[in-house]
């Protein structure tokens, strides 16, 4: 609790007590009336002071517990007031977040309606970065009755907020991009090759394959009987996300420049978009963050509430300073997952030890399940005689290291390909659309 002096008082002090200095000291018949006017001004300093002290305690503030919002996006944190056992009907508001939370407002002006002692107002702020963000204390503040005081106090609180991916920049540029290819979309395909599961049993209709006719029901029966296959079954999708030291790299932008977005960013709203997608296709998604140890393993499943899981194991994750444990990751896939599944890995093997001790453990599980390892490209990383043109002398040192990368990640792309594996080398802004491509390949191949 804070009480100090308001600009009123500052200009009611100087415009009374400089006259009554000059009078008590120029003119000796006046001091007694000097002396009254300081008393006065004092009395009711200390009068208005003690009107004030504790007019704010009353007042209880409660905010949610929980309030969900979206990275880059408006959010309203409703904040409930209660001034039941207060007489104060006028204060001001305001919530103590991180940097990273802007407010739209430095404090609100609160008036408390005359026919309710409660009421709610919204805080507003812009969440620039995902994560969780704890609210821990609210500030009221005050003027005394006369307002020759300013009274505040730090009231404590107890709320969060959530800060979740923002994938509307996805969702849109997979939308352009399936429109401008004449696509479908991402609606749910139909099979039309092998693999299909048998349904059920229904009489022949004229013009059903022979190939489709169940023999030994149509012999008990004495009728054509036509099998019936499930056009669509569900299967599991993975992503697996690095989130080892790597994963912080800051990515280029088209431009050249470094922006703020890192790798793990791309992954995370990569992965959530092929959730919503794998969920509209009726496929059960799941998800695994791993770096020198498996950190969240959720299990494959469908449905709003599964993908709301994987929201919350994703949005507050970090890039670990540990390097990934390939040997680790797979032996625990091996162990959890038995039913065979496409496991999406998106991960960076520039690094010649780290692709090389993820090519002898790979196999491990590559004969049991379907496998895509896809990695960010750096811009930098590709052919010599690529169509760039080389205008200073030091480009060229530059353009022979970028070469000998990619002529070791091409090598790296071999080595898999011989165990069934398909290694991409992907674009970060398209990252989510390419992944969703790649997934709808596979899933029409019906390679699963």
């Amino acid at each position: 609790m804070n009480i100090n002096p308001s600009y009123r008082m500052i200009f009611l002090c100087g415009f009374v007590l400089i006259p009554l200095a000059f009078l008590y000291a120029y003119a000796p018949g006046s001091q007694l009336v000097a002396i009254a006017g300081v008393s006065s001004l004092l009395l009711a300093l200390i009068w208005d002071a003690l009107r004030v002290v504790g007019s704010l305690d009353a007042i209880k503030l409660t905010v949610p517990e929980v309030v969900r919002s979206t990275r880059g996006t408006e959010t309203a944190v409703e904040v409930l007031i209660d001034s039941s056992n207060s007489a104060r009907k006028s204060f001001t508001l305001g919530l103590q977040l991180p940097d990273s939370v802007p407010a739209s407002q430095d404090v609100l002006h609160v008036e408390m309606p005359s026919e309710s002692s409660k009421a709610t107002v919204n805080w507003f702020c812009t969440p620039a970065e995902r994560g969780n963000y704890v609210i821990e204390q609210a500030y009221l503040g005050g003027a005394s009755p006369w307002g020759l005081w300013e009274h505040h106090r730090m009231v404590p609180v107890e709320g969060t907020v959530r800060a979740y991916p923002n994938i509307q920049r996805e969702r849109k540029n997979m939308a352009a991009v399936f429109l401008n290819r004449d696509s479908a979309g991402i609606h749910r395909q139909r099979s039309i090759q092998q693999g299909r599961e048998f349904a059920q049993l229904r009489e022949y209709i004229p013009g059903d394959s022979f190939e489709d006719i169940h023999w030994k029901a149509t012999a008990r029966t004495g009728k054509p009987v036509t099998k019936l296959y499930q056009v669509e079954r569900s299967q599991e999708i993975y992503v697996v996300i690095d989130k080892s030291s790597f994963s912080a790299t800051k990515l280029s932008d088209s431009d050249g420049s470094i922006g703020d977005t890192t790798n793990l960013e791309r992954c995370i709203n990569a992965a959530l978009l092929l959730g919503l997608v794998a969920e509209k296709q009726g496929d059960l998604f799941g998800l695994i963050t791993f770096d020198d140890q498996v950190r969240t393993f959720l299990k494959a499943r469908n449905g709003r509430g599964h993908y709301n899981v994987c929201r919350d194991a994703l949005y507050a994750a970090e890039p670990s300073e540990q390097q990934a444990d390939f040997a680790e990751l797979f032996s625990y896939i091996r162990l959890n997952l038995r039913k065979r599944a496409l496991l999406i890995i998106l991960t960076n093997l520039s690094d010649p030890l780290q692709s090389e001790r993820f090519t002898e453990n790979v196999q491990i599980i590559s004969r049991n399940h379907l496998i895509m390892v896809d990695m960010i490209a750096d811009p930098a990383v590709q052919p010599v005689f690529a169509p760039e043109e080389i205008t200073m002398p030091n480009e060229v040192y530059t353009k022979l290291g970028g070469h000998f990368e990619w002529s070791n990640l091409q090598s790296i792309r071999r080595k898999l390909h011989l165990q069934n594996i398909s290694m991409q080398f992907l674009s970060h802004e398209m990252l989510s659309v390419d992944l969703v491509s790649q997934y709808m390949t596979q899933k029409q191949r019906q390679l699963l």
